[in-house]
């Protein structure tokens, strides 16, 4: 399976949770998160303590079917290849 055919995700923290976005969700787009809760892609990076929120269970157990996307280092709110 290539990487284009594959479902991706990753962690960001949306209204005091941490969900799991699409992987290839851009700035400014709007999506929903595994539970389907409504989240439109944020160009700033989370703080520290935003990432402390609690996982979303619901979206924890969704990821299972997923691949991740890290983050890369000096994010920017644009997704790098």
């Amino acid at each position: 399976m290539t990487t284009a055919n594959q479902r991706t995700f990753r962690w960001w923290p949306v209204d005091n949770g941490r969900h799991a976005i699409p992987g290839g969700l851009q700035p400014g787009a709007s999506a929903e998160t595994l539970c389907r809760h409504p989240v439109t892609m944020p160009a700033e990076k989370p703080t520290s303590l935003q990432w402390l929120w609690p996982t979303c269970s619901i979206c924890y157990e969704r990821a299972r079917d997923y691949t991740h996307v890290a983050l890369t280092e000096g994010y920017d709110g644009r997704c790098q290849p």
